[in-house]
């Protein structure tokens, strides 16, 4: 479970952690305006500069009769940090986002630069049971299933730059979240924009909105290694729609890891 699924976000409007947004309060035309996206980022150690890995992304959206989803493709290569050696990998993610935003389903594989199968995970949602259903069964001593609770819009940390755009910008929180940490320990967070900022990256330069993402730790915020806790998380994404997402700061691997710098290395919309 832990190869795929680090961390959770649940999100919902301010003061309901189970709530739905609706078609016209996302406005899936102005946040995914192009059927087709293309892009890539590029991960780095914020200490040191040392590259981790590079990651290539396509989105497509699909409108049916009941739905309209994203479906998203990556593919990427380099160390991550619980591995001793570069591998590669791919992942499959399906995002609802009308008539309510949902993650729908993510399978991901990843192998050994010879080509050796090292774990391949299946996770999807059954909304009937309220669960998230999963299965990995990549190499080692045989496959490992379960299940964990699911609430409305409950999204797998792999969707978060592309889940960032469909926050409420103009509003204090921009939205609340139920951060879960591991199947039993959720941890109350909240995005908060800090004004715009000009970004500049790879792949060209941005107005952005600066999001952080903080937690709301209760009696637990006097203690002074909150931030050891649940660390800070910040992204930039675009202040114009389609808002996507253009920088990153913060954790790639849960608290205790080492801070990362993620950035957008290229960026394109396709009309088909």
């Amino acid at each position: 479970m832990a190869l795929f699924l680090l961390i959770l976000l649940a999100f919902a409007p301010a003061g309901d952690a189970c709530a739905l947004r609706s078609e016209s309060a996302l406005n899936k035309g102005l946040l995914w305006p192009a059927p087709r996206e293309t892009g890539s980022y590029r991960v780095r150690n914020l200490a040191t500069g040392k590259l981790l890995w590079d990651v290539d992304w396509e989105t497509t959206r699909t409108e049916g009769k009941e739905e309209t989803r994203v479906e998203i493709h990556e593919q990427g290569r380099g160390q991550p940090l619980r591995y001793h050696e570069p591998i590669i990998w791919e992942k499959r993610m399906v995002l609802v986002i009308a008539p309510v935003l949902c993650a729908r389903s993510m399978q991901g594989s990843r192998w050994s630069q010879q080509g050796k199968l090292l774990s391949q995970a299946d996770f999807h949602l059954d909304p009937r049971r309220r669960l998230f259903l999963y299965r990995d069964t990549g190499g080692g001593d045989g496959p490992e299933e379960g299940t964990f609770p699911w609430a409305p819009q409950t999204l797998p940390d792999e969707f978060l730059f592309h889940w960032i755009r469909t926050l409420e910008f103009g509003r204090t929180p921009a939205g609340e979240f139920s951060l879960l940490v591991s199947p039993t320990r959720r941890v109350r967070m909240r995005a908060l924009v800090r004004g715009t900022e000009e970004v500049k990256t790879p792949a060209g330069t941005f107005r952005c909105y600066r999001v952080e993402l903080s937690p709301r730790l209760g009696p637990l915020e006097l203690l002074p290694l909150k931030s050891m806790l649940v660390p800070k998380v910040t992204l930039w994404c675009a202040s114009d729609p389609p808002h996507f997402w253009v920088r990153y700061q913060g954790p790639v691997g849960g608290p205790g890891s080492p801070a990362a710098l993620i950035e957008l290395t290229s960026f394109q919309q396709a009309s088909s």
